[in-house]
């Protein structure tokens, strides 16, 4: 594992971690098969790119998510059914519509690729600079949401003054 080092970076503020889509399909964390980041370029892979993507640059760790959705209705008894007050969906005083709410459940693990090797995380163990790169992009902000954000900021135009 210490051989190994060399392989991962820390993504920085700056960093782009595509962890919520594989970058040449549509394979996500909620896949059969989840979502394989590099710890390296931070790059999102299915497992059906995965394995040439490591052959191809010769990039061997990968933090592994898999995420699970766990469904449960929200809970409101029959006895206390609250009369709307606003005009307005899923706020307080608003509609509920009966809307069922989605949690999610992430595993995480470290794959050692081409021998598949997997380590299931947290662990101990781990080289320090290993396991900063591992928090790195599990706390990352996603590119997409990211992107969706700086699209609604919009363009920053000077103030024009006008002189009568």
């Amino acid at each position: 594992m210490e051989g190994l080092q060399g392989e991962v970076k820390v993504p920085l503020g700056g960093d782009r971690v595509y962890k919520d889509q594989c970058v040449y399909s549509f394979d996500t964390p909620e896949s059969d098969d989840g979502l394989y980041v590099c710890l390296y370029s931070f790059l999102g892979f299915g497992k059906d790119y995965v394995l040439s993507y490591c052959t191809r640059t010769g990039r061997k760790l990968f933090l592994h998510i898999k995420r699970n959705k766990k469904v449960q209705q929200l809970q409101q008894a029959v006895t206390e059914v609250k009369k709307p007050t606003k005009l307005a969906l899923g706020v307080d005083g608003g509609f509920d519509g009966g809307q069922v709410k989605e949690e999610y459940e992430e595993t995480y693990s470290l794959v050692i690729l081409p021998e598949h090797t997997v380590i299931t995380l947290p662990n101990a163990h781990l080289p320090d600079r290993l396991q900063q790169s591992i928090d790195g992009v599990i706390a990352a902000e996603n590119v997409s949401k990211k992107e969706a954000l700086l699209a609604w900021e919009g363009e920053k135009l000077p103030i024009s003054k006008c002189h009568s």
